[in-house]
């Protein structure tokens, strides 16, 4: 390989990885706002223990599981 072409590949990688942290960085303080402010403007609050779930899926950046689970989270606790 030249010289070039790998600093072009590396530079693309570096560009990729600070958009990464970005990314992870403003979906953590979304996720966190979420648990912390969504009850307070209208959002149900269905306890510490679904919320902490909830917000660990919201940082794995599973939206549609964090969903299902604050909309069922009532049925949820009567199986349990």
């Amino acid at each position: 390989m030249q010289c070039a072409t790998v600093v072009c590949m590396v530079g693309a990688v570096a560009i990729s990885a600070v958009f990464a942290t970005l990314f992870l960085a403003l979906n953590s303080i979304y996720a966190i706002s979420i648990v912390v402010l969504g009850p307070a403007f209208g959002s149900p609050w269905v306890g510490w223990d679904h919320e902490l779930v909830i917000l660990g899926m919201l940082l794995r950046m599973e939206f549609r599981r964090a969903e299902f689970h604050r909309s069922h989270a009532a049925a949820l606790n009567t199986l349990a």
